[in-house]
Formats: C-alpha cells, structure tokens, sequence
C-alpha cells in the first residue's frame, strides 16, 4: 500500500481527530516548575555525591592493584 493508501485509511478510522492543534505550546498553569526545578536540583547533587563516592572506590581500587602487581 502507498503511504496515501495508509493515510487515507487512518484518516477514515478517526486516528489524531482528537488532537488539538498547538496543544504542546499551550501553558499548563498546574505545573509547578518551581518543585520541578528543585526536585531535579537534589537529584543532581545525589548523583554528584554517588560520583564522587564512585572516583574515590575507583582511586582506592587503582592502588590495590598497583600494590598487587608489584
């Protein structure tokens, strides 16, 4: 089938009737980017500090293996 066939057929069957056009650029006044913004600033300093434990696991590791190897 071409691609007209199948939009043809989409078209006939009701699919995207419901959607609204621009609907992703209207404003959602229920939205609290305020809590968003902070949520995502403590989720940002949780993975910084799991970073940091992981570099110094990484750092302790290197050191075993080099007294190892020696």
């Amino acid at each position: 089938t071409s691609a007209l066939d199948r939009y043809e057929s989409l078209s006939s069957r009701g699919i995207g009737e419901s959607r609204r056009p621009y609907s992703r650029y209207e404003r959602d006044d229920t939205t609290d980017y305020k809590k968003l913004y902070e949520q995502i600033l403590a989720e940002n300093e949780k993975l910084k500090a799991q970073l940091r434990d992981t570099e110094l696991e990484l750092a302790d590791l290197k050191l075993q293996l080099e007294k190892a190897t020696q």
